[in-house]
């Protein structure tokens, strides 16, 4: 969450606002808002630029029932009970992951559902390290499982 909120202020990870911008230019394009994925990727800035797409992300969270404050005070995220590290066993770079085990294992503890009517756990997450862009380092981690199971 303070990732994405990160690149809709315009800031965070250089390699996470780039993917943003380019996923967002070519819904802009497939959804038919644009004619061509370069105006998306023009639009994408803009809206990411004026603010607009920090309220449209307000407008969401206070449409699902959730506190906007979050958006500017962090702390008052809901906070995971578990926090486990995954470190590297060797030195090197990680070169492939495997999105969708990744994405399953997420909804396994909680972090999104199958069924509309299943909760989620907001505070379930997996967060990539710098260590995982770059090159890895023997017992650095490379990515920590926040979970409440």
């Amino acid at each position: 969450m303070i990732e994405s909120i990160e690149v809709l202020r315009g800031r965070g990870a250089a390699d996470l606002r780039e993917l943003s911008i380019e996923l967002s230019a070519w819904m802009f394009y497939l959804g038919e808002r644009t004619k061509s994925v370069d105006e998306g990727r023009i639009l994408a800035e803009k809206l990411i630029g004026s603010g607009e797409a920090l309220e449209k992300f307000k407008q969401g969270i206070t449409l699902q029932g959730g506190d906007t404050r979050v958006i500017d005070n962090y702390a008052l995220l809901p906070q995971a009970k578990n926090r486990q590290e995954v470190k590297s066993g060797s030195n090197g770079y990680l070169s492939a992951t495997n999105c969708m085990q990744f994405g399953i294992a997420l909804a396994m503890l909680g972090g999104g559902r199958e069924k509309k009517k299943t909760p989620s756990i907001p505070a379930s997450a997996w967060n990539f390290t710098n260590a995982s862009r770059s090159s890895r380092h023997k017992r650095k981690p490379v990515t920590i499982i926040y979970s409440d199971g």
